[in-house]
């Protein structure tokens, strides 16, 4: 397995804004970010199947975000569960069904944030599911955490000690 990013790793603390399951305005963070330049390359972590691109935040995502910039999700099933590369623009030619192998390029990071509010506008945020998942979902305040999302911190350590 390999960092998606070229970047040292740096994974924030679980109370961290960028951790995972902080409390934000109107959901729990379902993943973790990990800040980069914009333009970054974000490669495969495993080898893998593409189960599902979608429209991340933006005006077309589910639900939309219109205050934030239009960026798109891969969500890749392999060994580890699916893992979702979001906040990126994906490779044109990666399609539902692909096999994807370890350190393949996936896409490249786009300013998310229309406006800095202090760490940056451009990062992967990079989500875990349970195998069988097909996109993201939301954590909602008034909800238990979703049963197929996972905290992928363990995931990502798992790649700074391969």
């Amino acid at each position: 397995m390999v960092w998606p990013l070229k970047y040292p790793p740096s994974i924030p603390d679980t109370g961290s804004p960028a951790g995972f399951g902080f409390k934000r305005s109107f959901y729990y963070h379902p993943g973790i970010d990990l800040y980069c330049p914009e333009g970054t390359r974000v490669v495969a972590a495993e080898t893998g199947t593409v189960v599902g691109i979608e429209a991340f935040t933006g005006p077309d995502a589910e639900p939309a975000s219109p205050w934030w910039n239009p960026t798109e999700a891969v969500l890749i099933e392999g060994s580890s569960g699916v893992v979702g590369y979001c906040e990126l623009i994906t490779d044109s030619t990666l399609t539902i069904g692909d096999t994807v192998q370890e350190g393949q390029v996936l896409g490249r990071i786009t300013p998310v944030l229309k406006r800095d509010k202090g760490n940056g506008t451009t990062m992967l945020h990079l989500e875990l599911y349970r195998v069988g998942t097909r996109s993201h979902v939301t954590w909602h305040h008034d909800e238990d955490r979703p049963e197929e999302l996972q905290d992928p911190i363990d995931f990502l350590k798992q790649l700074i000690n391969e």
